[in-house]
């Protein structure tokens, strides 16, 4: 059966992820907005969720588990706990660029947009 490592979002983030709008790309988690609380040996995320509420945090002396709070088993991929469920994420590694990748702004103000266009024609 694996064991979860249990990691809460810390209370000065739980707003701002609440409030996120969806991504279509994985999270990418920052292990400075989490604290481990400790592991739970279940055999799936969702049977240590459930372990997780009422009785079971109030025996392990934590919260309930809930959304922003990830599990994580050594070896893969954290799994993030969203209103509709669990799905994989990653951690940000430091020095990696979160805006990598994205495309370019299209916003550019009329005069810069048409800088590159010949009125000589």
């Amino acid at each position: 059966m694996p064991q979860y490592r249990i990691l809460y979002l810390k209370d000065s983030e739980v707003e701002r992820f609440r409030h996120a709008a969806p991504k279509d790309k994985p999270d990418q988690l920052s292990l400075k907005h989490y604290d481990e609380v400790g592991r739970i040996e279940a055999p799936s995320a969702y049977s240590a969720w459930k372990e997780l509420q009422e009785h079971g945090a109030e025996e392990r002396e934590i919260r309930p588990m809930g959304v922003g709070d990830v599990f994580e088993v050594e070896g893969e991929k954290p799994l993030l706990c969203h209103f509709w469920g669990f799905e994989e994420a990653a951690w940000r590694q430091p020095g990696e660029n979160p805006f990598a990748g994205r495309p370019a702004r299209t916003d550019q103000a009329p005069e810069m947009a048409q800088a590159g266009t010949d009125s000589s024609a």
